[in-house]
C-alpha cells in the first residue's frame, strides 16, 4: 500500500477538503457514508425546491423530454432538496461520473422509488475537456489503459458544448470504421467491439433520428438511453439538465426583482469590485489572463465560448462593462444594464460562468448543492467572496427597504463525486466499470449493493484511476503507476 498512500498523500496536498473528508469517514464503508448523507442533508436539512429554480426547470426541459420526466425530476428534487452539479455536459462514458451518478441514484432510492435521477451538468466545456465529448471512453482495453473512440471530428476541439451542432450519420459510420480498426488491431476484444457497435446503433443512431437543434440536446436523449441499460432488475434513466441553461431563466427572474441578491450585487459599483477582488484566483471565477470568466461567457459566431474581464471595474452603478477576445483574435464588449443582460442570456450570446450558476441555484437560495471535493472548497470561497463583498460594502441608499440578506451555511455542499466502486479485470490489466462495461454486463441491485460496502477511503483511493492523476507529480506516475495500485488495492478482492 506505500506506493497508493504516497499517491494519495500529494492528492491530499492540492486537494486539502478530500483529506479532511477522508480522515472524518475512515471507519465507515461507502454505504454508511451514503446513509449519512441522507439522514444528515435530506432528512434533517431539506430546504426542498426553490420555486424560481422549479420553473427554469420546467421552461427548460419540458420541450427537451416531456412533461412526464420534468414532473418527475422536480417531485425528486423537492423530495430530496439536493441538486447534484458534479456533471460535465457529455454523453457520460467516464467512469468518475458514471459511479458517481450511480452512487446519487442509490442515494435517491433510500428515499423514494422513481425511474428518473436528475443532474445537472456544465455545458460551456470544449470538446477538449477531460470528460471527452467527442465520443467514447472505453476502460476494458487490451492496452492497460482506457482508450477514446471519437464521434466529432478533431477540427472541432474548441466549439462548446453548449452551442455544437449535432452529430450526424456520417459521423456515426467513422465511428463504427474506428471500432472495427480497434478490433482488428486488439486494442479492444471483440465482446467490446460488439457492444460499442450496440451503443452506436441503439443510442447515438437513434437519438441522430431525433429533431435535436443542437449537440447539448442529444446529450440529454443519449444519457437517458444509456443509463437505462446500467441494470438487470429496473430501468433507471440520468437526466442532464445543462447547468447553465438552468441558471440564466433563474437569473432573468432575479433581474426582474428589485431586491434581488442578484440585482444588489451586479448593479452597485463599489460591492461587484470587492466581489471581483475576493475571488480572484479563486477555482471556478476567474484569475486574471489565466483562466476562467468573469462573471460570464461570451459565445463568438463559430459557437466557441470566450472569456470575459471588468478590467477597469465596475464604473456606474446600473451598468457593467465586460469585454473579451475571441479566438480570431476579435475584440468584443458588452454594455449591459438589466434588460439588455436579459436579453443577451436569453439570446444566448452570454452564458453564466461557474460562480454565477452555482451563485443563482446555491447561494442566492440556499440550495444544497452536492459534487466532487473540489466543488465543495470552492463554494465555500464564493460564500465568503459574496459575504465580504456585502459586508465592505453593507448599505446603498435605498435597500433598506429590501429584506436582510441570508447566505447559506458553508457546509451545505456534501461530497459525493470521486469513488470509485466497481471494478473490473481482464488479462493486462484492472480498470472501474464505466458504461460501455456497464453496457455489455448490466449489474443487479444487489450486485451495486454488494460494491457500495467498500471502505470508504478505499473507494476514494482507487479513484486515484481517472479523477486524482493529474495531481500526482510525473515523478511518481511511471507508465505502470495504476497497474502497481491497482494491485495494491485491488488483488484481493
Amino acid at each position: 500500500m506505500e506506493y497508493t498512500k504516497e499517491c494519495m498523500r500529494k492528492v491530499y496536498k492540492a486537494a486539502p477538503l478530500l483529506a479532511k473528508i477522508n480522515n472524518t469517514y475512515s471507519h465507515i464503508t461507502l454505504a454508511e457514508y451514503l446513509q449519512l448523507i441522507k439522514e444528515n442533508y435530506i432528512k434533517k436539512n431539506n430546504s426542498g425546491l426553490d420555486s424560481d429554480i422549479e420553473s427554469a426547470i420546467q421552461d427548460y426541459a419540458e420541450n427537451l423530454v416531456g412533461s412526464k420526466d420534468t414532473a418527475e425530476c422536480i417531485r425528486v428534487l423537492k423530495m430530496t432538496g439536493l441538486l447534484y452539479t458534479a456533471n460535465h455536459h457529455v454523453i457520460n462514458f467516464h467512469p468518475m461520473s458514471v459511479q458517481g451518478n450511480l452512487l446519487y441514484e442509490y442515494l435517491i432510492s433510500l428515499c423514494t422509488d422513481t425511474d428518473v435521477v436528475p443532474t445537472f451538468s456544465c455545458s460551456t466545456i470544449p470538446m477538449t475537456n477531460a470528460f471527452y465529448p467527442r465520443g467514447m471512453i472505453v476502460c476494458d482495453t487490451a492496452i492497460g489503459r482506457e482508450c477514446n473512440i471519437p464521434v466529432f471530428p478533431h477540427k472541432m476541439k474548441r466549439v462548446s458544448i453548449s452551442h455544437a451542432p449535432v452529430f450526424t450519420s456520417e459521423m456515426l459510420s467513422r465511428t463504427a470504421d474506428t471500432i472495427r480498426r480497434y478490433r482488428i488491431s486488439r486494442r479492444i476484444c471483440a465482446e467490446t467491439a460488439d457492444t460499442l457497435q450496440s451503443i452506436l446503433e441503439n443510442v447515438y443512431a437513434e437519438v441522430a433520428k431525433k429533431n435535436s437543434k443542437r449537440y447539448g440536446e442529444q446529450i440529454i436523449l443519449a444519457n437517458s438511453i444509456l443509463s437505462s441499460g446500467y441494470r438487470t432488475d429496473k430501468s433507471c434513466r440520468h437526466i442532464f439538465l445543462e447547468l447553465e441553461e438552468v441558471a440564466w431563466r433563474v437569473l432573468c427572474r432575479d433581474l426582474a426583482k428589485e431586491g434581488s441578491m442578484l440585482n444588489r450585487l451586479l448593479w452597485v459599483p463599489e460591492r461587484l469590485n470587492a466581489l471581483a477582488h475576493f475571488l480572484e484566483g479563486v477555482s471556478g471565477c476567474w484569475s486574471g489572463l489565466k483562466g476562467g470568466t468573469f462573471l460570464f461567457w461570451g459565445i463568438d459566431k463559430k459557437n466557441r465560448a470566450f472569456r470575459l474581464s471588468n478590467e477597469s471595474g465596475q464604473k456606474s452603478p446600473g451598468s457593467l462593462v465586460l469585454t473579451g477576445r475571441d479566438f480570431d483574435g476579435e475584440m468584443h464588449t458588452f454594455n449591459l444594464d438589466r434588460f439588455t443582460l436579459s436579453e443577451a442570456l436569453k439570446e444566448r450570446r452570454l452564458l453564466p460562468g461557474n460562480f454565477l450558476s452555482f451563485f443563482s441555484l446555491g447561494i442566492a437560495r440556499k440550495s444544497c448543492l452536492v459534487g466532487g471535493c473540489f466543488q465543495g472548497e470552492y463554494l465555500k470561497q464564493m460564500i465568503n467572496g459574496v459575504r465580504r463583498a456585502f459586508k465592505d460594502v453593507p448599505f446603498v441608499p435605498g435597500e433598506e427597504k429590501f429584506l436582510p440578506l441570508y447566505l447559506p451555511d458553508q457546509d451545505r455542499f456534501p461530497y459525493l463525486c470521486g469513488p470509485l466502486f466497481l471494478t473490473g479485470a481482464n488479462e493486462s490489466s484492472y480498470y472501474p466499470l464505466s458504461s460501455v462495461e456497464l453496457w455489455r454486463r448490466p449489474l443487479s441491485f444487489e450486485e451495486l449493493k454488494k460494491g457500495l460496502n467498500i471502505p470508504f477511503v478505499k473507494a476514494q483511493q482507487v479513484g486515484l484511476y481517472c479523477f486524482y492523476p493529474i495531481l500526482v507529480p510525473k515523478d511518481l506516475r511511471d507508465d505502470d503507476w495504476w497497474n502497481r495500485i491497482s494491485k495494491e488495492l485491488l488483488a484481493n478482492i
